[in-house]
């Protein structure tokens, strides 16, 4: 559902063929803006792994669908560190 004029966007985990489902979604104002979370999340999962010393998993991606389900984009967890994106 779309909020104060924002469109609702799900960021899912894939990870191989499984696909962690994002079940409340997050309001953005573009697309655009919807990617440059995804990478900032991949960051903070990826430092986190880090920092615990868990693997990486950086085969992973986030799946951008819209409200209706649609996928819009897919972003490689590798774009959060090859991104030019300035966060």
């Amino acid at each position: 559902m779309e909020r104060l004029g924002m469109p609702l966007y799900y960021l899912h985990i894939k990870e191989g063929a499984e696909l962690l489902l994002d079940p409340e979604g997050a309001n953005f104002r573009n697309l655009d803006t919807a990617r440059t979370e995804a990478i900032q999340s991949a960051r903070e999962l990826i430092s986190q792994a880090v920092l615990t010393g868990s693997p990486l998993r950086m085969h992973r991606a986030f799946q951008i669908d819209d409200a209706h389900g649609r996928t819009l984009l897919s972003v490689p967890f590798t774009d959060a560190i090859h991104s030019g994106d300035k966060l």
